[in-house]
């Protein structure tokens, strides 16, 4: 996996370090889309957008949008309150959470990597993103 690459990386300046990776492989049904975009960085631009286009939505009412984006705040509140009451989590990601936007950013990876996980065009582990330092599983 890329975690190998990463594990003997030197910290040359002292600071936290957080690498979120994107998968390495999509889906076949996915990949004919890849020409728009990533979809790894979809999910962290539009979580919402990125979860439609995995389950083949392409439109929706703008009353149920709304509705989704106010699941979506609550996920992401859900997710950032698992991160910071993990016992096992590595230091470096709770230290990014003092900023609202990389806070956002690790809460939609999570969430990215969550739906990429449970979905069943998902199977290979090349499917899947990745962080350095790893997450752990059983808190996220």
């Amino acid at each position: 996996t890329l975690f190998r690459s990463y594990k003997n990386f030197t910290n040359l300046f002292g600071q936290p370090l957080v690498c979120l990776l994107s998968p390495t492989v999509y889906p076949k049904a996915l990949q004919d889309q890849s020409q728009r975009g990533s979809l790894f960085t979809l999910f962290l631009n539009n979580p919402l957008m990125a979860f439609l286009f995995i389950c083949g939505l392409s439109s929706m009412r703008k009353s149920l949008w709304d509705k989704c984006q106010e699941y979506m705040r609550k996920i992401n509140r859900d997710i950032a309150q698992l991160m910071t009451h993990s016992r096992s989590i590595d230091q470096a990601f709770l230290q990014f959470f003092g900023d609202e936007f990389l806070r956002l950013l690790l809460t939609r990876f999570v969430f990215c990597s969550a739906t990429i996980r449970l979905h069943k065009s998902f199977r290979e582990t090349r499917n899947y993103p990745e962080t350095y330092p790893q997450l752990p599983k059983e808190d996220t």
